[in-house]
């Protein structure tokens, strides 16, 4: 990396902090976030009315992936984001950050445990619908994800098109979020899915899709991807994010011990009903 890489790419960075999105659709999202957030502690205020805990690591880990989406959406990323640098790392931030550490904090666990038997119920049946099962399977997840991914990183005229297209930028913006919670959840196993798959199958794809973000990092360094200017900086970026992020979670991906914990809490929220009172 030469002096000039260096510069652009600390220049990205502190881009991050240097304008806050005022924008309607900017607006918009922050409003979303600052629902989410009240909704989850909402429900976790109404567990503790009722004399029951809930996990503070779930509350932390949730709450940090709604600071990811304001982060990626909201602050100054958002305002940069035609700079090669900080496109990726937006990208990258709602793809393979904010969505596992979303689901980490088990909304739909809560939900259930923080509602009344009617709504209960309706949860219960949305979870084990058959619509539900097509949408999370783990093959079209995994697809997606990096379909996704790679059209948006490495094909010229798709990233052009969103970089001209405010609209469909921001568009981009709320299905990486889809992609990646589709992608993130059979395999983080945290909340109820009407998959499960095993922890050398979890493993296994995630060293794949390891691999994939890899040639694809390669791709962007060498400048034979979406990014041509600022490609050092670009490629670098998106390496030190994904690359971390995938050797953080394959021990958990690989952990027999910690899935079946999670399947007997899970017995425990879903078979008895929450107090109503």
């Amino acid at each position: 990396m030469t002096a000039a890489d260096g510069v652009a790419f600390f220049s990205g960075v502190q881009t991050v902090f240097s304008g806050v999105q005022t924008g309607g659709l900017a607006l918009a999202a922050d409003a979303l976030q600052v629902l989410a957030a009240a909704v989850y502690l909402g429900g976790v205020g109404r567990l503790a009315r009722k004399g029951r805990r809930w996990s503070r690591s779930s509350t932390a880990c949730f709450l940090s992936g709604v600071g990811l989406l304001w982060l990626a959406v909201g602050s100054g990323l958002a305002a940069h984001d035609e700079q090669p640098t900080v496109h990726v790392v937006q990208h990258a931030l709602l793809m393979m950050v904010a969505p596992p550490l979303l689901l980490l904090g088990r909304p739909v666990t809560l939900a259930v445990q923080a509602s009344r038997r009617p709504a209960q119920v309706r949860m219960v049946k949305v979870v084990h619908s058959r619509v539900l099962r097509h949408l999370t399977n783990p093959l079209l997840g995994w697809l997606l994800y990096y379909g996704s991914m790679g059209a948006m990183l490495a094909d010229r005229q798709v990233y052009d098109y969103l970089l001209t297209h405010p609209l469909a930028h921001d568009g981009s913006h709320l299905l990486l979020v889809v992609v990646g919670s589709l992608y993130w959840q059979p395999l983080l196993d945290a909340d109820p899915s009407p998959w499960r798959l095993s922890p050398r199958l979890r493993l296994g794809s995630a060293l794949a899709g390891a691999g994939v973000e890899t040639l694809l990092g390669v791709l962007i360094l060498a400048g034979a991807g979406a990014v041509t200017a600022g490609a050092v900086p670009a490629g670098a970026a998106f390496l030190a994010v994904a690359l971390p992020t995938c050797g953080a979670c394959c021990p958990a991906l690989a952990s027999s011990r910690g899935r079946r914990g999670r399947r007997r809490a899970r017995r425990r929220t879903w078979t008895r009903p929450a107090p109503t009172g």
